[in-house]
């Protein structure tokens, strides 16, 4: 058995590497569980086998290495996490048609043109602070949530999945003039949980699949059209109020026993104006406004230390961002969503006393942000409580005793 990392030739029964000692057992692509030989389906998740092959491995090690630094820092420092089950959106990508269109091209101009490919959508994930979990072929699984872990993980993910395929409609009108194929893909996400193993030095990292996560976004593909966004109600129901669907309803997908709700992603919702111009029609200065995309939690903490506020995503609420920002007496404006993710800072400031940050619909939001904005002494006076009740949230022994006393109890 040849070696995936190093090529080296094994004996036919050997399990490590002797020259590398790289674990020689194949694995599953959706569970991780280890194949027995000769086998066609695993005998676990009953995903189709299709081999990594060490193209598909030099390819995931290049893509790993060309990663920002700042996310290739996130993502060594995960290491502690081996064994954790982690929450994550899984993003899949791949070609439609890719069979057809290597043999019509060959197969050396077909893996040249699919590096084309993965370069250009590699960044994109990387932006959103994605990592590439694993490659086979033309198909390529994301995480968002593991290794590096996001409050709005999901609606990461689904950004990436539309900018994706803004990044290959370029490339896909190139190969139609250069080779007159058509070139197209699909995107597929699912929300579940997975066990992470080993992270390497390279970025790359073993994981395995928890009730088939992997397996059910790459399978939601024989539902898709070529370059839409489909994603099963796991994913739809935390990112349901920033996006607009076509509700495709349930779906049968092979190896799960019940049918899967799927939404086609149709666009971001409209707004009656971005937030930067209603804050400008009412006299509030454009250049007031930061909008943060995902910032390093030193800077972040800087930022808070010259800001008036802190607003909230529409209906969907910051948790550890939220405490940084009470923790710099800053009043945070919140529009709470239906689910719990959407409500944490509404339950903060509630807890401090702060109702009348909290709006009861946009127009309220844009209100309250308009008059912090606008009144220096209100917004004096409401840092000014906002450090004086911190106390409530930051100091309340209760939550934690209750956890310890249930733990004990049930231990």
């Amino acid at each position: 058995m040849n070696c995936p990392r190093c090529q080296t030739d094994n004996p036919p029964d050997a399990r490590y590497c002797l020259s590398c000692g790289a674990a020689l057992a194949l694995r599953c692509s959706n569970c991780q569980a280890e194949l027995a030989p000769g086998a066609r389906f695993c005998m676990y998740c009953g995903q189709a086998i299709r081999v990594q092959t060490p193209a598909d491995d030099a390819r995931l090690q290049r893509l790993a290495a060309a990663a920002p630094p700042s996310l290739a820092e996130k993502v060594r420092a995960s290491a502690r996490l081996r064994s954790e089950q982690r929450y994550v959106t899984v993003l899949f990508v791949d070609v439609v048609g890719s069979t057809s269109l290597a043999g019509r091209l060959g197969v050396e101009r077909w893996s040249v043109l699919m590096n084309g490919f993965f370069d250009r959508i590699a960044p994109v994930i990387y932006r959103y602070e994605g990592t590439i979990a694993h490659m086979v072929g033309d198909a390529l699984v994301a995480f968002f949530g593991a290794p590096v872990a996001h409050e709005d993980d999901p609606l990461r993910a689904v950004m990436a999945a539309l900018d994706v395929l803004e990044a290959a409609r370029p490339y896909a009108d190139q190969l139609r003039q250069q080779y007159d194929v058509d070139f197209a893909i699909r995107t597929c996400l699912n929300h579940g949980l997975v066990v992470l193993g080993n992270v390497e030095q390279g970025l790359k990292y073993e994981f395995s699949a928890v009730g088939g996560v992997v397996n059910l976004a790459a399978r939601l593909k024989f539902a898709a059209q070529p370059m839409t966004v489909l994603l099963s109600d796991s994913v739809h129901r935390f990112i349901a109020p920033f996006f607009d669907f076509l509700d495709l309803g349930f779906i049968e997908v092979k190896g799960h026993n019940e049918p899967v709700r799927v939404y086609q992603v149709a666009g971001k919702r409209a707004e009656p104006g971005s937030l930067r111009g209603v804050l400008a029609e009412h006299g509030v200065d454009q250049g007031r406004l930061i909008v943060l995309a995902g910032v390093a939690h030193t800077d972040y903490m800087r930022i808070n230390a010259v800001c008036d506020a802190m607003l909230d995503t529409l209906r969907w609420s910051g948790g550890n961002t939220s405490l940084d920002a009470l923790a710099a007496g800053l009043p945070i404006v919140t529009l709470p969503g239906r689910f719990m993710r959407g409500r944490q800072s509404l339950g903060m400031l509630r807890l401090m006393g702060m109702d009348e940050l909290i709006a009861r619909d946009a127009d309220d939001y844009v209100r309250i942000a308009v008059r912090i904005a606008t009144d220096s002494a209100w917004q004096r006076e409401l840092s000014s409580r906002i450090r004086a009740s911190a106390a409530r949230v930051f100091d309340d022994r209760r939550p934690s005793a209750a956890l310890a006393e249930f733990l004990l109890a049930n231990g």
